[in-house]
């Protein structure tokens, strides 16, 4: 049986070392990268002021931190610390600066960022707001794309923790998704000369951000259910309900938002 795994996500800029293609191959499957979302930054120069007002005002406070849950926004972060004095980014840098899952964590070590908390042992956004809650932060800077979810603010608002926001970059949906996961999925049979009826494609839902037209797409053109050979798999519990309020359940959800758990759960069901 021949199994493809087509990620509905943006690749790393080496499409082959990036770990989600990389953990693919090594569990014997056909990693294709399906974006759905075109990013831009937004507001580098109110985020340059911003970050140097920071520096200014907290070096050397543990209870003041960033939260940083996305790429985007450490790219968006990277790019303006790249640009400003040694001694404000070093400052910055120093932070504590607390994420969602292992890759976001690693993106902001490998900026130099000494200090990563949540990452692996914050699975989502819930998590990290409660473990923001646990450490007693006095004030939070929240980067963050123009669509978040509430709960990491409302939660630390209810906690008198005060958290101001800075919109850091956008997202839009991406005319070419359909028509790219058309071919990564509709003419999977063509491509490989000992493909036989029982090939499975996976798709594997990221976030329900820029979902919609897929969603869309499945439910007319393919086959979805456990014994079929299209597959749903889910990156984690937000996005697992958003695909069920859609009435298309996955078959497997990733225990947490890394490529290990999320190829564990493909092969146990397997």
């Amino acid at each position: 049986m021949t199994t493809r795994v087509v990620l509905l996500k943006n690749p790393t800029p080496n499409e082959d070392k990036d770990v989600y293609a990389v953990a693919s191959r090594q569990a014997g499957f056909k990693p294709w990268f399906v974006p759905v979302l075109a990013h831009s930054f937004v507001g580098q120069d109110n985020l340059q002021a911003k970050l140097c007002q920071i520096a200014s005002t907290t070096t050397g406070s543990h209870d003041v931190a960033l939260i940083v849950t996305s790429q985007r926004a450490v790219e968006a972060m990277a790019a303006v610390l790249d640009r400003v004095n040694a001694s404000v980014a070093a400052v910055i840098r120093n932070m504590p600066a607390y994420t969602v899952g292992p890759a976001t964590a690693n993106l902001l070590r490998s900026h130099g960022f000494n200090h990563v908390r949540g990452g692996d042992d914050a699975g989502n956004g819930q998590i990290l707001a409660q473990l923001i809650v646990h450490d007693k932060l006095r004030q939070v800077f929240f980067l963050t794309g123009r669509s978040r979810r509430d709960v990491i603010p409302v939660t630390l608002a209810k906690n008198a923790i005060a958290i101001e926001e800075i919109v850091v970059y956008e997202s839009a949906n991406l005319a070419s998704a359909q028509s790219n996961f058309n071919h990564a999925v509709g003419n999977y049979h063509h491509d490989d000369d000992d493909n036989d009826n029982d090939d499975v494609t996976w798709v594997v839902f990221f976030s329900p951000t820029g979902a919609i037209p897929i969603v869309n797409l499945l439910k007319q053109r393919f086959s979805i259910d456990n014994n079929n050979s299209v597959r749903i798999a889910a990156i984690g519990p937000t996005t697992q309900a958003f695909l069920a309020d859609n009435n298309i359940p996955p078959v497997v959800v990733a225990g947490k938002p890394d490529p290990e758990s999320l190829l564990d759960a493909i092969k146990q069901h397997l």
